[in-house]
């Protein structure tokens, strides 16, 4: 059933077959719970690759998808590790320095406990773009940040979504071996399940709401207008969840890499990434470029107990280093120059490029950086 809208790369063939398996896995557990049959979907995007967490990958989830089922009783896999996360863009109303930049940044994340601030933590980041106006975007200087909603991840017990020991749902967690393959599903059902959806959903605007919060408080007088406020990570519906994809019609965000141009693309009518669901139509795009092994002949192992690429081997709980271990396609050496493979992801989802942002200054894991 799986729906395959990627570049076949030699990291997404290998997805591919884990995909099947927990396509396979999510249809045996929620037939079972329905006591009928009832049908899983994948629909594997073009930026399908690894996640950063061993956790989510050994759980059978992956970057780059959108998963759906349908079950008569509330379900939901955990090892989604679902949280929300997205891209807000604000235009400013003229040039600001780098260092204006930093030092706003820098004065929000120490003064201000509104939030949890992660926009310089994982792959997030907050950057300062300037675009030239040869499209539909006007030109000028941009605020484009990516987060999600931290508040919500680990440590918190009480409503947090990620699996860890003594949340709120933990003692709850219920397992599904696959016969053939040993692999396992973890997931909730009944009330849990439906908690955990309730507080997907309200995240999504938890989530804008935090992100706007951020660029308004931090560039508050220099603001012009808002530019897109999208989510590509979070559940739709109560019978799916994307993973690194957006799932509403609009202009959304395709991020690159660091340093590199970040594109504003609006999607054009097709039949390949648009369904109906729960009553809910989806538009799919990619957000990103998505990760892979550097070396293409690694080959990638999962098992109930770790995940191994390559050499190296990940448990449950491992971070996986993105510059190191994995990389963003179009970064190995060999691949496509990233405005190729742009192009590339346009014919498989076709679009129209409103605008190109070239980054300017950023704040992420890796510290301040001018370009």
């Amino acid at each position: 059933i799986m729906v395959n809208l990627t570049f076949n790369d030699e990291t997404q063939m290998k997805i591919l077959e884990f995909l099947g398996t927990t396509e396979k896995m999510i249809a045996d557990v929620t037939s079972k719970l329905s006591n009928s049959k009832k049908e899983a979907k994948i629909y594997a995007m073009s930026d399908l690759g690894l996640s950063i967490d061993a956790v989510r990958m050994m759980g059978g989830f992956f970057v780059g998808t959108c998963i759906t089922w349908d079950c008569d009783v509330p379900f939901v896999p955990i090892d989604t590790t679902v949280n929300v996360c997205g891209v807000c863009a604000y235009k400013l109303k003229n040039k600001i320095t780098p260092q204006e930049f930093k030092d706003r940044v820098e004065n929000t994340f120490n003064n201000d406990t509104t939030y949890d601030w992660n926009y310089n933590r994982g792959n997030h980041f907050c950057t300062l773009c300037y675009c030239d106006g040869k499209q539909n975007l006007e030109e000028g200087y941009y605020i484009v940040v990516h987060a999600s909603a931290a508040e919500y991840k680990e440590g918190n017990m009480k409503e947090g979504l990620f699996p860890e020991k003594d949340n709120w749902y933990y003692n709850s967690i219920k397992t599904y071996t696959d016969p053939e393959t040993g692999r396992y599903l973890r997931y909730l059902d009944g009330e849990y399940a439906e908690k955990f959806w309730n507080i997907a959903h309200f995240l999504e605007d938890f989530n804008e709401k935090r992100n706007e919060y951020f660029i308004e408080k931090t560039f508050n007088e220099l603001i012009d207008k808002k530019i897109i406020n999208i989510q590509h990570y979070g559940m739709p519906t109560e019978h799916s969840i994307c993973i690194g994809c957006h799932w509403k019609e609009g202009m959304y965000a395709l991020l690159t890499a660091p340093g590199e141009d970040i594109y504003f693309i609006n999607p054009l009518k097709s039949d390949n990434n648009r369904f109906k669901h729960d009553n809910f139509n989806f538009t799919l795009s990619p957000h990103g470029l998505g990760q892979k092994v550097p070396n293409k002949n690694a080959d990638i192992k999962i098992s109930k107990d770790n995940i191994i690429i390559g050499n190296n081997s990940f448990k449950d709980g491992q971070i996986l280093d993105i510059d190191v271990d994995i990389k963003i396609r179009g970064t190995v050496p060999g691949d496509k120059p990233i405005p190729e493979t742009v192009q590339d992801i346009l014919k498989i989802y076709p679009g129209q490029i409103q605008g190109k942002m070239k980054q300017v200054a950023s704040i992420t894991k890796r510290g301040f950086k001018v370009y």
